[in-house]
């Protein structure tokens, strides 16, 4: 199909030459939707609910229009079924401590499919702890795909509440949330939705849909950060005690007695986010210009064109299906031999930007088997050029792995030599101390050993995998503490911490030699963790 180059309505895209492949974590905003929040405070600029003055009509104006242009987008029933919160997160937070708290008990059934997003995990189980009830997990397959069986398993007469999320965040598989729905409904459990993954790429109906609440952020369909969404079934939201409580989400305060407002704004304490919501209405508008159908025909292009590409190189692993429909613009992957750290680290050279962790979805690696892949998330506004781009690159990522260089780069021959040939990487059947150091951002994991005779570190090596810049950073500062008193390996320790965040003196990075390598590292905060980890876990030791 032809394209449309839509970088045009981008300035970032259109001033930057980034190849932008991160829009599951953040959508890039359109000129009309920057423009849109910046013309609120020009000329709407008042406390929203509030001010008994044109200017406070005005502010009030734009924000009810904004939440009526949100429910007539997933066509919700009434405007009182729609709340502005800060972001997904914030939303399925409220339904977790508004219902869940107050609704379900000891005994109770709570469904989650172990591909949800954290934020769709972790608020239920405070709602189990706090209740008593329990958390079970729907399985899925391999390729993301949930079968009748598997649902049929998870699903008991204890089942009082199923929270799924629409497309994974991971795999870009989407879940089977009618026959979910149905399920529910017969064991009379309410249907949490994270819709955060598909609201911006596919029409999402809430009636057709059947669920009780659904939750997304205005921030990845090119809205402004800090404007998120609730929608909830009136007739439970009704019942639903206030999730924070303060200005405006009440009718009149007397000493004896509250009478909260009536929905939405009961759900809505304090000032409110309205040039957020202007910016969400003209987000939501301009995608309705462009028209889903031509959103998903480009994504769908673009996903075949990448997935198509990546499986021609070797040592390429996709995670989930095999087929480029099943993905919604969403590819993780890894690459035989190479941290995902050091992939995107690699891309990143190339003006390449691309995801790499756990996607906050621990559980789902674990089944996965990998403690962290590589992301590359597609958009309308990308192009042809750009899924190019991304497989030049990716398919140089193993001859270069350790070896590149740009101006902000922090890795260099010394970095490259120790992460290559690292001299103290082998067990250590003397040592006196060991200890394991994990970094859960990324699957990061060492043990360290130590031999210590009479307050000195005589010997030490360590084991296990992770990026380069983890590696290299434990077998430089063994370089540095082995033949060291345990204090004067503190005293070198404190010096990288200083370092790390940038506040080390020249004279201080002059002492830690070799390790004075990694100082260019404060610029890139997401490493952080991985330097520091064999130091953390010197530190842990010389603790216990």
């Amino acid at each position: 199909m032809q394209m449309k180059n839509f970088k045009e309505d981008f300035p970032l895209l259109r001033e930057n030459p980034v190849v932008y492949l991160d829009s599951a974590a953040t959508a890039q905003r359109p000129e009309s939707v920057i423009n849109s929040e910046m013309e609120f405070y020009k000329k709407c600029n008042a406390n929203p609910l509030r001010g008994l003055y044109d200017l406070g009509f005005k502010a009030t104006e734009c924000y009810e229009q904004s939440r009526e242009t949100v429910r007539k987008f997933i066509n919700a029933r009434s405007e009182r079924e729609i709340i502005f919160t800060r972001n997904a997160t914030e939303s399925l937070n409220l339904v977790a401590y508004s219902y869940g708290m107050n609704f379900l008990k000891k005994g109770d059934e709570i469904l989650v499919t172990v591909m949800e997003h954290h934020s769709n995990q972790l608020p239920w189980r405070v709602v189990a702890e706090k209740t008593g009830a329990a958390v079970k997990y729907i399985e899925c397959n391999p390729d993301g795909t949930i079968t009748e069986e598997q649902l049929k398993q998870a699903f008991s007469e204890r089942t009082r509440l199923v929270a799924v999320t629409h497309i994974s965040n991971v795999l870009g598989c989407k879940t089977p949330i009618k026959r979910i729905t149905e399920l529910a409904k017969e064991c009379g459990a309410v249907v949490v939705l994270d819709a955060s993954q598909s609201v911006p790429h596919i029409p999402v109906d809430v009636q057709s849909l059947d669920v009780d609440f659904l939750a997304f952020s205005g921030h990845k369909l090119m809205a402004p950060f800090g404007i998120g969404v609730l929608y909830g079934r009136e007739s439970l939201l009704e019942k639903m005690p206030p999730f924070l409580t303060g200005g405006e989400m009440i009718d009149s305060v007397t000493r004896d007695k509250v009478i909260y407002s009536e929905l939405p704004h009961k759900f809505e304490a304090g000032t409110v986010n309205a040039a957020g919501a202007w910016g969400l209405k003209t987000a939501i508008e301009y995608i309705q210009n462009i028209g889903f159908d031509t959103i998903g025909g480009i994504e769908k292009e673009l996903t075949k064109r990448a997935f198509d590409g990546l499986m021609k190189i070797p040592h390429i692993n996709i995670q989930g299906s095999n087929n480029p429909k099943e993905h919604c613009g969403i590819i993780s992957f890894t690459i035989d031999g190479v941290h995902p750290h050091d992939v995107s680290s690699i891309l990143d050279a190339d003006g390449i930007a691309v995801r790499a962790g756990h996607h906050c979805a621990q559980p789902l690696m674990e089944f996965l088997g990998v403690p962290s892949t590589t992301r590359a998330s597609i958009y309308f506004y990308n192009t042809k050029d750009d899924i190019d781009a991304f497989l030049n690159s990716v398919s140089s990522v193993r001859r270069r792995n350790g070896i590149w260089k740009n101006n902000r780069s922090f890795y260099n021959e010394i970095l490259t030599d120790h992460n290559l040939h690292p001299m103290h990487k082998h067990p250590l059947d003397t040592a006196t101390a060991s200890l394991e150091g994990v970094n859960p951002s990324c699957g990061d994991d060492i043990v360290l050993n130590l031999n210590i005779k009479d307050g000195v570190i005589t010997d030490g090596s360590f084991t296990g995998d992770g990026c380069a810049i983890s590696q290299a950073s434990a077998d430089i500062m063994l370089d540095l503490i082995i033949g060291k008193t345990v204090d004067e390996a503190e005293h070198l320790k404190d010096i990288f911490l200083k370092m790390i965040q940038g506040k080390a003196t020249d004279e201080e990075i002059e002492e830690l030699e070799e390790g004075g390598a990694l100082s260019d590292i404060s610029h890139m905060p997401a490493r952080v963790k991985c330097a520091v980890l064999g130091w953390h876990t010197f530190e842990n030791i010389v603790k216990e």
